[in-house]
């Protein structure tokens, strides 16, 4: 039986057409061009091939043990790991090559069901409270991820989890599992008052000032079952004293 879902050595998912065919965005195209080829073809050219699998109910355990003990930082812990899994593929496969590490992060999603690329929002916001520069640039401070932000021992259970997810031997759509687990966490964890829960006070819905709140919400709760109103904010009570 061919597989639904497969995932190439460049980190692109090819979903199945019948009749032995399928069809796959084209990663080197400029705009968003399709194209189809038997699974024998893709081998042929882009092997090895890995399934796309589900995430494993240890992994969901995982998660939402790293979402309890990081409070209200498990937004920014969760985009801080992100960023981690991010940077560590970029290295992976040649020095910095972005547009791969983007698919081993996004590869495995089913664009048709969701678009993967809203996870690169998640992804700049844990760049920013990792500030790691990048190498072409002049030297500057790169103290790591902000600690009164990013959990440190959360951030690492969900990165392990993200390098599992990413691993040669399997594919999981991070961002649809992503967004299901932490919206399905809070929604029976905290209710409809979840994001204050989850977020802290730098995150807000609604803002004066640029901030990365609404693009981790659309993210990271697109799948929970009660709509956030467009004029909530986070929980301005501060975690603790100091700048973001």
């Amino acid at each position: 039986m061919e597989p639904y879902h497969v995932v190439d050595s460049r980190n692109v998912c090819w979903n199945t057409q019948g009749s032995g065919n399928y069809r796959s965005f084209d990663p080197d195209a400029h705009e968003q061009a399709m194209t189809t080829a038997t699974l024998a073809e893709i081998a042929a050219e882009h092997s090895p091939l890995r399934p796309v699998l589900l995430y494993t109910d240890a992994e969901i355990a995982e998660l939402e043990a790293a979402f309890d003990s990081a409070g209200r930082k498990a937004v920014a812990s969760t985009a801080s790991a992100v960023d981690e899994v991010h940077d560590e593929a970029c290295h992976r496969h040649r020095s910095w090559d972005f547009g791969y590490a983007e698919r081993t992060l996004t590869g495995a999603d089913d664009p048709s069901v969701w678009d993967p690329r809203a996870l690169m929002w998640l992804r700049h916001t844990g760049a920013w409270l990792n500030r790691r520069p990048h190498p072409s640039d002049p030297p500057r401070s790169n103290s790591g991820p902000k600690p009164l932000r990013v959990d440190l021992d959360a951030r690492e259970q969900i990165a392990t989890v993200l390098r599992a997810w990413t691993a040669p031997e399997r594919g999981v759509p991070v961002a649809e599992s992503l967004t299901r687990i932490v919206s399905r966490y809070a929604d029976e964890t905290h209710g409809p008052d979840s994001w204050r829960r989850i977020a802290d006070q730098w995150m807000p819905l609604v803002s004066a000032r640029p901030s990365w709140g609404p693009e981790c919400h659309r993210v990271l709760m697109a799948r929970s079952i009660y709509l956030t109103p467009l004029d909530d904010t986070a929980d301005q009570t501060p975690i603790s004293g100091g700048r973001p």
